[in-house]
């Protein structure tokens, strides 16, 4: 997905009014049309996308590599107790940040 910029609808009709008002005349029924048109939009709960990984603790050895227990979620610090393997949650389920390692959408 492209990043977009978002911005609200009371902004997009204070630039409207603006407009409007730089060139100091009463609205046209087209222009009352456009208001119309821009008050209409559908708003979109937008939030910024929080990213993070699972940070493995271990306690011990096997064949000489760590043995991690624990997992930690790096954005709330969500912990994941007496996983032998790092979870493969796509999303915390305490916080919500993408887990996702690849960064998809």
């Amino acid at each position: 997905m492209a990043d977009t910029d978002y911005i609200t609808k009371e902004s997009a009709l204070s630039c409207f009014h603006d407009w409007i008002d730089r060139y100091g005349h009463e609205h046209t029924a087209d222009e009352m049309v456009e208001y119309q048109r821009i008050e209409n939009l559908p708003v979109t709960d937008v939030r910024p996308v929080v990213r993070g990984h699972y940070i493995g603790e271990y306690d011990g050895y096997a064949d000489g590599n760590p043995v991690y227990d624990m997992w930690y979620c790096s954005e709330c610090g969500c912990c994941f107790e007496d996983w032998d393997e790092k979870p493969t949650y796509n999303f915390c389920p305490n916080c919500g940040a993408d887990m996702r390692e690849d960064g998809t959408e």
